[in-house]
């Protein structure tokens, strides 16, 4: 979770989660979320014009092919968010190479970049709104662990896996789509790879300004130092299990009605 909030300000995906409640699926990279088309199998983009990576290099359709290419081909957790993908089982199976050139067409002209699935995914988009979906340009080398270009408010300028990451505030970025991200506020973010507790002692004494807390930690923190906590609810459900041999999941019309009821 913390990996992927610096990811949150530094890449964008073709859709994103925003809006003013900040949990709405919106336009990112792409100009609108598409309607899927061929029984759920079939999802069309077409990509703004005039996005830039921190490098300079402009958006190109050819990018978003190659980005999942890159996070199939590596494997992972990440990968298999995206395996109903024409072409995705054969790079899981075969790490390192990676070919969805039937999966995913592009067409440079039409800046469009169209999904075809093995079957229907409804969870797709929302998929698709996650840091492991952020556009990379084509020019970033499979190797997962290689430092990349933003197209966020926000670029890499420092990066030790055992210290810290250092985050600035990019000069050239303007947002194209305001409901899916800011153009940033801070010039400058730190973030620090310590032990909880450390960070929570650097924030006590304003070396740093902010940390989660929880468990033992917080209930310290709060006997102490009520004043400086801040509490904010972070929903999710990850995965529910249905115990289909024993009621009330014995029951399939039960089963439905919690798949109708769940929120997705």
């Amino acid at each position: 979770p913390e990996g992927w909030r610096v990811l949150d300000v530094l890449n964008d995906g073709l859709v994103a989660y925003g809006g003013p409640d900040g949990r709405s699926l919106v336009a990112n990279l792409a100009v609108r979320i598409p309607t899927p088309s061929d029984g759920g199998r079939t999802y069309a983009f077409r990509l703004r014009e005039g996005v830039r990576y921190s490098t300079g290099e402009l958006l190109a359709p050819a990018d978003v092919r190659h980005t999942f290419e890159r996070v199939l081909g590596n494997g992972g957790d990440p990968a298999f968010l995206f395996s109903a993908i024409v072409g995705a089982r054969s790079c899981l199976e075969t790490q390192g190479r990676c070919e969805l050139r039937e999966g995913i067409v592009t067409s440079e002209g039409s800046r469009t970049v169209t999904f075809h699935l093995a079957h229907p995914d409804p969870d797709f988009i929302q998929k698709l709104a996650t840091p492991a979906a952020s556009i990379l340009p084509v020019t970033i080398p499979m190797d997962p662990q290689v430092m990349v270009p933003s197209t966020g408010p926000y670029e890499v300028v420092e990066y030790d896996a055992e210290k810290q990451v250092v985050l600035e505030r990019r000069d050239d970025f303007e947002p194209w789509a305001t409901a899916a991200q800011s153009g940033g506020y801070a010039e400058r973010i730190v973030v620090q790879m310590n032990h909880p507790g450390q960070v929570s002692r650097a924030v006590l004494a304003g070396h740093a300004d902010w940390t989660d807390v929880s468990g033992d930690d917080l209930s310290a923190l709060r006997r102490r130092h009520g004043s400086q906590i801040h509490e904010y609810p972070r929903p999710g459900i990850f995965a529910v299990f249905l115990n289909t041999k024993v009621p009330p999941f014995d029951d399939v019309d039960v089963r439905r009605a919690l798949n109708m009821a769940v929120d997705r």
